[in-house]
């Protein structure tokens, strides 16, 4: 995490980053930023951003050898009332939402 973090140290050599900077998916997808730290799933989002960027997903750098393999990830769910007038419209249109 060190590594990370001294790019935003003014103080030193390494500093390239502060918060004045566009955010670092907007930054990627102008090929401004040559390493993202993102979903898998945004990948279709910024290949439309931008097709000429030549990149791929991998999985996170990971802390040393070990057999578990740590990462990250987002989940979503859709609930319907079940007082609900019309269960299946909104059923629907929750998932037509492209979670």
């Amino acid at each position: 995490m060190r590594f990370y973090t001294e790019f935003s140290k003014s103080n030193k050599d390494s500093y390239t980053w502060n918060r004045s900077l566009p955010p670092s998916r907007s930054m990627f997808e102008a090929g401004d930023l040559a390493l993202y730290f993102g979903y898998a799933s945004e990948y279709k989002a910024i290949k439309l951003k931008n097709p000429h960027l030549n990149f791929d997903v991998a999985m996170m750098p990971q802390v040393g050898p070990t057999a578990t393999k740590l990462t990250f990830g987002r989940m979503y769910g859709v609930g319907v009332v079940s007082a609900s007038k019309n269960q299946a419209g909104a059923f629907y249109a929750g998932t037509c939402l492209g979670f």
